[in-house]
């Protein structure tokens, strides 16, 4: 536990975040911190984006193995923190720091686990992986080691859930809409065709269609969301647009056909063009299988609570490993309410409960 406190710590103190300065140091902090507890270590990079894999047997081809993934990027911090959030300070029962929950502590402890049962004679193997392109979608992280074959017969996303056991998370669409109007002098608007008013209409309706029909987390799992995150128009005040584009990103439920909604999107948009930025199939594990029923009664012996099975709005690198068929599940400290917001932190008891988790659930999988 101490160890795991420790290296979360001097992980916090470096700047992980897109632009920030230190991501070459947090791998090789990573890196350095796994040779020296003698586990076999890899990089993997792609488009400069640099994974750690660390494994206590050298990804042996005919061991069973458990993967243990986290992401050591994070997010830039806003101006609203009320402690620095690089220092890592332990106060009241909490370690707090920029990215603590999301997810530089349930890192630290599948680091640590994966160096605890190396010294174990499992038959199976651990192998963690530490990715640094979660926060920008991870296409140059977690589904790069997967092309490149680190692949395994389990997986466990450290995500944070208040250690609670997700199993599923909502597909990921994001769009970009064209209007193409005609541009005119504004005093004669009639003469050209405004590609404002245009999108102003389709997001009007398309607003309508997926406004959200309940207030209550699980429901919204079934349920079509809709953001528009960016709009953009227009030359000069006194000139009618002849172009609007607008991104937007929707949230499915993962078993609803990606390909199906999209042509509907078009269809509904009419002469506003749809462009594909983003598909990413949601993720889903069968709730009745073994595998979560092995980890439901191992998390309710160690919280002492009823697992409580949940499902997550927002997408993380588990969709990755369901693709590949890898049974995944997802299990971390920390308050999902501190995602991205200021003032991170996480309970040491709940950093304390999720290391033993993962020591045990793996030890039980590769028996």
């Amino acid at each position: 536990m101490m160890k795991t406190i420790e290296l979360s710590s001097e992980l916090i103190k470096l700047h992980k975040y897109d632009g920030g300065s230190d991501k070459r140091a947090t791998v090789d902090l990573i890196k350095t911190y796994l040779e020296k507890n003698n586990l076999h270590v890899e990089l993997i990079t792609s488009n400069g984006i640099v994974s750690v894999i660390g494994s206590t047997k050298g990804r042996k081809e005919n061991s069973k193995k458990i993967i243990l993934n986290g992401h050591y990027d994070t997010v830039p911090p806003s101006s609203s923190w009320t402690v620095d959030p690089f220092k890592g300070n332990i106060k009241g029962g909490y370690i707090w720091g920029l990215g603590v929950v999301d997810m530089t502590c349930n890192l630290a402890a599948m680091i640590n686990t994966s160096i605890t049962l190396s010294k174990e004679k499992l038959p199976g193997e651990v192998v963690v992986v530490a990715v640094g392109d979660e926060e920008k979608g991870g296409h140059n992280g977690t589904k790069a080691t997967l092309e490149k074959g680190v692949a395994g017969d389990y997986a466990v996303i450290g995500e944070p859930t208040g250690m609670k056991l997700a199993v599923g998370h909502k597909s990921i669409i994001e769009v970009e809409l064209v209007a193409t109007g005609k541009s005119a002098h504004s005093a004669f608007p009639v003469a050209g065709k405004n590609a404002i008013h245009m999108m102003a209409k389709v997001l009007n309706d398309l607003v309508e269609e997926y406004k959200p029909k309940f207030d209550k987390y699980e429901e919204l799992f079934d349920q079509i969301t809709l953001t528009t995150g960016t709009i953009r128009g227009g030359t000069a005040v006194n000139v009618v647009a002849d172009k609007c584009t607008a991104e937007l990103n929707f949230r499915l439920p993962p078993k609803m056909d990606k390909d199906k909604f999209l042509n509907a999107l078009q269809k509904q948009c009419g002469e506003v063009k749809v462009n594909t930025l983003l598909a990413d199939n949601g993720w889903i594990c069968d709730e009745k299988s073994d595998y979560v029923h092995t980890a439901s009664q191992l998390l309710e012996r160690i919280t002492g609570s009823k697992t409580q099975l949940m499902h997550k709005l927002g997408g993380n690198d588990a969709r990755f490993y369901s693709a590949a068929g890898i049974p995944t599940i997802n299990v971390g400290a920390g308050n999902m309410k501190l995602l991205h917001a200021p003032d991170e932190r996480v309970s040491l008891t709940e950093l304390k409960q999720v290391e033993q988790y993962y020591c045990e659930l793996s030890k039980k999988l590769l028996a």
